[in-house]
């Protein structure tokens, strides 16, 4: 799809969409590449039943489910027990595998105590590790990804095996780009994925790395230099250098919540973590000029410097101890850090967000370092909402592909539905662009769940699926919706979704010389979606049939199964063959018989694209009555079955069969009686 303007004159363009500058669109033809409909409000994925429980507020989003809490596709490694989505997902990461799938790693903030052992024999916290297709986002498989645990024994400084240690309340999370923890022109460091998270529990939390990739795939090891602190995340920062810079947040209480930078030298020699530069390092907290304690009354000026004060090695210190020297020393205490992220664009640049309270102001932040290559030498800080804007207790952040910063409101449980919203560093601007389902989340609507929601764990996927799209998790504190019978093991509902941009919207273009600027007229673009036929969803509507000889089939494609852009037209198959004039999104076949039984399915289309269902098995039967004979006698006794239709006409016994009896009480029946009027039957002795 192509715009165009056609103007003289010009020296600059910008093209907008709904009114938002579009990145880089600045020449006289926007050209939109591999353009995206909206495939309606209850599109799920083939591997779901479940519709999503996030909307879209604006123009130009759409959300799909794509699994949600206590569903399946595979067994575990016992080869009978179905691996279930636990409850609770948050912190995701996620690439490409280069063979048409990607691999999800997905954090579950599970407490300690609940849930049921995992691969590496504990309970609480986990990491699932997830293969789905590229092409339809159908999931492939789910297993554990922790297998082993090494802590660190402060008393010998070594790593100790633990068999079953029980995480608890991994938060956000972070697979960061291999850049961050290889430098490829020292050849320092490790090209092998690792996923960092950390427990959120109390100033005593540990920071944990997981390797993901290579030799020590399924290794958990505990990171003593990282520090021990409430841990919302632990973010590496990007840029390919020796040094190895990691962002740790520090979810405390309002009144001494931190921001920290943890930073270390890559080797090429040892674990894993040891060449990503993760061991050995320092730690450092961010301390403003001046600035001791945010408050909703007390915020800095914008472009206050800040330095970073060393605690030192750290890893065989308390989280204690780390605080008394924090707040000795001034490091500056935030209204609860929650999540942050490095600006793609711009690494030097470190956002984060204070989540306050629901009645307080919750506010996000930017640290702009001087020198990435020095970041001991500190930079300036800015905030960027402060609190005012509507928004209520921002938690998970991150960019998507167009460069701005995507966020979600943890509002707890609070009468408020949570909601998405957008920052647009380029002009300051913020606005919320989704919304949890008003009807599942309110008290005293029909299908309410809770009132305790929140999104998370939000990361951009443009780059493995080819079209701009992020994925992010509900978290619905409730057994609400679960399967029977699974919420041991889930503890709390959840759901994955993907976020897409669709390239529907309303689209300008501003033209500028030296004299002025004008604005076009808007051009309106709808783009019809494909039909998609969710599997699952239409295998649980329509799992299959039997109709009786004589009877009337009747198929229709399930409202819930089929999305995309109307009207639609259908043609139904069996065994793969066109029935003649089965053209309606109901098949109706009358007068069914035997040799119509068969797999059916159906085609939809649209002048997009065309799906095929699932196939649907559809068989004959019907109710029938048989006579027999029991017969108490000895093993191996003889007998000729004999029936007979008219007892008035008693020599015209028919012999149905002989048998020799298996002893005791046994039945035998008649399968020719069906339909008879009458028979009766004897056994006769036989030699």
């Amino acid at each position: 799809m192509t715009l165009s303007a056609n103007v003289s004159g010009a020296t600059s363009y910008q093209w907008y969409k709904d009114g938002v500058a579009i990145p880089g669109a600045t020449g006289a033809t926007l050209a939109l590449n591999n353009v995206r409909g909206d495939l309606g409000t209850n599109h799920t994925g083939p591997s779901t039943v479940v519709p999503p429980v996030v909307d879209p507020l604006v123009p130009g989003y759409a959300f799909q489910a794509l699994f949600s809490a206590g569903e399946t596709v595979n067994n575990k490694a016992d080869g009978v027990t179905p691996y279930r989505m636990v409850g609770i997902p948050d912190g995701l990461g996620a690439f490409d595998n280069g063979n048409g799938t990607f691999t999800l790693l997905m954090n579950h903030e599970l407490t300690s105590s609940v849930g049921i052992n995992r691969t590496h024999g504990g309970k609480g916290a986990l990491v699932s590790r997830w293969v789905i297709n590229k092409s339809d986002l159908s999931i492939l498989n789910i297993s554990d990804l922790i297998t082993n645990v090494f802590l660190w024994d402060t008393n010998s400084n070594v790593y100790t095996n633990s068999t079953n240690y029980a995480f608890s309340r991994f938060c956000s999370a972070d697979l960061p780009a291999v850049s961050a923890y290889y430098n490829a022109g020292t050849g320092l460091g490790t090209t092998n994925r690792i996923f960092m998270n950390g427990e959120e529990i109390s100033k005593e939390s540990k920071a944990w790395a997981h390797v993901v990739t290579g030799p020590d795939a399924g290794k958990t090891y505990e990171l003593p230099h990282l520090g021990k602190i409430a841990w919302e995340n632990a973010l590496a920062n990007p840029v390919a250098q020796d040094k190895t810079i990691v962002g740790c947040d520090d979810d405390s209480a309002v009144n001494n919540s931190h921001v920290h930078f943890y930073i270390g030298t890559k080797k090429n020699t040892g674990l894993d973590i040891d060449k990503a530069g993760l061991t050995g390092g320092t730690l450092y907290g961010v301390k403003l000029n001046g600035f001791a304690l945010e408050t909703d009354a007390n915020v800095p000026v914008n472009g206050t410097a800040f330095s970073l004060f060393s605690y030192g090695n750290v890893a065989n210190l308390t989280g204690a101890q780390i605080e008394a020297q924090a707040v000795a020393n001034g490091v500056t205490a935030f209204q609860r850090v929650e999540d942050g992220t490095w600006d793609p664009n711009h690494p030097a640049d470190y956002y984060f967000v204070t989540t306050a309270s629901i009645t307080g102001k919750s506010r996000l932040w930017r640290l702009r370092f001087a020198d990435i290559a020095n970041p001991e030498n500190g930079g300036t800080i800015d905030l960027l909402l402060d609190g005012t804007q509507g928004h209520k207790m921002f938690d998970n952040i991150s960019f998507d592909a167009d460069g701005n910063l995507v966020l979600l409101e943890d509002p707890g449980n609070n009468a408020y539905v949570a909601r998405v919203w957008k920052y647009l560093p380029a002009t300051g601007a913020s606005f919320p662009i989704a919304t949890f389902r008003p009807s599942l989340f309110t008290p005293g609507t029909p299908g309410f769940l809770t009132q305790d929601e929140e999104t998370s764990g939000i990361i951009d996927v443009t780059s493995i699926l080819g079209y701009k799209a992020m994925l992010l998790v509900a978290q619905i504190h409730t057994v609400n919706g679960l399967p029977a019978g699974t919420a041991g093991e889930m503890v709390e509902n959840g759901q994955l979704l993907l976020m897409r941009q669709v390239d529907n919207g309303s689209y300008t273009v501003v033209i500028s010389n030296a004299f002025g600027a004008i604005t076009s007229v808007v051009a309106s673009l709808n783009v019809t979606a494909p039909p998609e036929l969710a599997h699952s969803a239409f295998r649980n509507s329509l799992p299959g049939a039997t109709v009786s000889n004589g009877g009337t089939l009747t198929l229709n494609v399930p409202a819930g199964a089929l999305t995309g852009t109307g009207p639609f037209s259908y043609q139904w198959f069996i065994n793969g063959s066109p029935i003649l004039n089965a053209t309606n999104a109901t098949l109706t076949v009358p007068g069914f018989t035997g040799s119509f039984a068969g797999n059916y399915s159906v085609q939809v289309s649209n002048s997009a694209g065309t799906a095929t269902s699932v196939s649907v098995p559809v068989s004959t039967a019907d109710i029938a009555f048989f006579g027999g004979v029991a017969i108490d006698g000895p093993a191996n006794a003889r007998y000729r079955l004999e029936y007979l239709s008219d007892v008035n006409n008693a020599n015209s016994w028919t012999t149905l069969t002989n048998i020799v009896h298996a002893g005791g009480r046994q039945f035998y029946l008649d399968t020719t009686s069906s339909g008879a009027q009458r028979r009766f039957f004897r056994a006769v002795p036989t030699p």
